[in-house]
């Protein structure tokens, strides 16, 4: 890409960003109000907001394509916090107003569109294969391949059915995929698990993260989706650049 270090957006890089969030505001929903008032002790309160998570009619404004510039949020900086945007109807009417969040300098760390993800890839069986669903992980960015599963290693196995996240597989490696669904939109991990279970054989499935711009409150750090193959491509679905020194 633009030399040695830069990659797509990396699953080790946002797991970073999200134990960061988590830390900092002491709590695993970022959709809360965003508050740029710490505390009477000097603590983050509040989250990131809704983001662009509640665009109305995304497919009909712009057919489910990126529609949040760029750079909204380069007056904040390396700052935490959130920029309004005003997307326009062609006649000039105000269609939305949203708010668009940075952390640490991230803009849009979830929300608007899928962040497809390098570093990490499931396999998933059908019930007569096994009836597994299994995440890999790999941190090394010349290892990455969508293959097999050579030089990626096994974090554990996660849920096979959608919903609300109410329990991460964690452990050292602080893996935020789900073990278990259950939860809500304000319980547990507040954020929403999409997958996919081939009817026959197994499937090699990539991760997205984040949600995007209609998900509402299924939206999120921890949101993640895998249903779909490398090889998929759709409007919603992007990355971002990654540099990994």
């Amino acid at each position: 890409m633009n030399g040695a270090g830069w990659n797509a957006y990396l699953y080790e890089a946002h797991q970073a960003l999200y134990w960061l969030y988590t830390i900092e505001y002491a709590n695993t929903n970022c959709q809360l109000p965003f508050n740029a008032t710490p505390t009477a002790n000097g603590y983050k309160q509040g989250g990131l907001g809704n983001g662009v998570t509640n665009m109305s009619d995304w497919n009909g404004f712009n057919g489910t394509n990126p529609f949040i510039p760029c750079g909204t949020t380069n007056s904040l900086g390396n700052k935490t916090g959130v920029v309004s945007y005003t997307t326009k109807n062609e006649d000039g009417t105000t269609r939305d107003t949203l708010s668009v969040p940075a952390y640490r300098g991230i803009e849009n760390p979830f929300g608007h569109i899928w962040k497809w993800t390098d570093g990490v890839k499931c396999r998933i069986q059908s019930s007569e294969a096994g009836g597994l669903s299994e995440v890999y992980t790999c941190n090394n960015p010349a290892n990455l391949q969508d293959v097999n599963y050579d030089n990626y290693v096994k974090m554990g196995d996660i849920s096979r059915t959608d919903g609300y996240v109410k329990k991460i597989i964690g452990g050292e490696h602080g893996v935020i995929m789900p073990v278990e669904v259950g939860g809500s939109s304000n319980t547990y991990f507040c954020d929403y698990f999409y997958t996919n279970i081939p009817a026959t054989s197994e499937a090699q499935r990539v991760v997205l993260l984040g949600g995007y711009a209609h998900a509402g409150a299924l939206a999120g750090l921890s949101c993640a989706h895998t249903g779909y193959a490398a090889s998929a491509a759709t409007a919603s679905i992007g990355s971002r650049l990654c540099f990994l020194p």
